[in-house]
Formats: structure tokens, sequence, C-alpha cells
């Protein structure tokens, strides 16, 4: 077996809801050696968004996220940036 094992994982989401423009997302991330991961995405028109995390004892992880806006959410805003820190445990 390789000490080393790597994956590249795409993913793409398209949302609609009524009454709202209908958005597209895609990207993928790089998870490496079942111990950590880093990706890249963007929203179309929307944001670019970077990601890195660690997984620990294959059950838990632990993230951030970074979305940097290109377009403004509403009138009052000029696109602000958001961060995001996630914690996900798999049963």
């Amino acid at each position: 077996m390789d000490r080393w094992k790597t994956k590249v994982i795409p993913n793409f989401l398209l949302t609609y809801l009524p009454n709202a423009p209908t958005e597209f997302q895609g990207g993928f991330t790089v998870e490496h050696n079942n111990s950590f991961w880093w990706g890249v995405g963007a929203k179309l028109k929307q944001s670019y968004m970077l990601n890195a995390g660690v997984i620990i004892k294959d059950k838990l992880r632990i993230g951030y996220a970074y979305d940097a806006y290109q377009t403004p959410l509403s009138g009052f805003e000029s696109g602000f940036n958001a961060h995001e820190i996630g914690v996900r445990y798999e049963f």
C-alpha cells in the first residue's frame, strides 16, 4: 500500500428557488492521505472560495473556509468577505 494517497473530489451545486436567480457553484477538494484537505470553488458571478481542514481519527473533521465576494449582497454593501469554521462528526 502506498504511504501517500491523494484524492481529488469535484463538487457542483445548482440552486433554484422561485422568485430568486438560479445559482451555480462548483469546485474541487484535494484530500491527502485521509489526514487533511484543501479546496477551491466559485459561485457563478458572485464569489470565490478557499477551504482547508484536518481529519481527526477518521470521524471528526475541523475546517476553515474563506469566501471573497465579487458583487454586493445588497444595495447597501460593497461586497464583503466571509470566514467560516466548521466541525463535522460522522456517525
